[in-house]
């Protein structure tokens, strides 16, 4: 049986320790018995050519998510209180071409309490949660992330929890010899 490969979508990319991170979540994917695919795998730039730079890393990681058989997302907060879009993207197109996401964000807290942290709510005459920024409402289901993501796929504490959640969407298990099997 073919090993099952995993999308590491997420903002660990764009870090200096990114080869550090992604040997981490290497490891603990093979742990579990995924394959782990990065958006840098096998990307090749052209400087001279019909596509410009962005293009080409576009197009690279849209094919890699295709021959992916799903996606490990990170949602920890990017430059701000909400996950990286790209990452957010990459978790909708997994979804919507029918492929397993499952996502992890670094902290215990709701939406709510992460903006609250940063002092960047308040409560108006009605009790809603509002944005000092620009006023507007800010979710308070108690979500660690948007709905839209909280509601779409596990959002779990660490990348350890939803790479397991994963191998199971995925059929992978351990067998009682230690090997692990795909039953997919």
């Amino acid at each position: 049986m073919t090993t099952p490969r995993v999308y590491l979508a997420g903002p660990d990319l764009f870090f200096e320790d990114r080869d550090a991170r992604y040997a981490r979540l290497r490891a603990a994917c093979a742990h579990a018995g995924l394959e782990a695919v990065t958006p840098t795998d096998g990307l090749e730039v052209h400087t001279e050519g019909p596509l410009p730079l962005a293009e080409q890393i576009y197009q690279h990681n849209l094919h890699q998510l295709r021959t992916c058989d799903a996606v490990l997302v990170n949602l920890s907060p990017f430059r701000g209180v909400e996950p990286d879009s790209g990452s957010v993207f990459e978790a909708a197109f997994a979804l919507a071409t029918g492929k397993p996401v499952a996502g992890w964000i670094g902290d215990a807290w709701s939406t709510t309490q992460r903006r609250a942290v940063l002092r960047k709510v308040w409560r108006d005459a009605d009790g809603r949660v509002r944005d000092k920024t620009d006023g507007g409402l800010v979710e308070d289901f108690g979500l660690p992330v948007n709905l839209m993501l909280a509601c779409s796929f596990a959002v779990m504490p660490t990348p350890w929890h939803a790479i397991d959640r994963l191998a199971e969407l995925l059929g992978v298990e351990l067998r009682a010899n230690g090997v692990l099997e795909s039953h997919a």
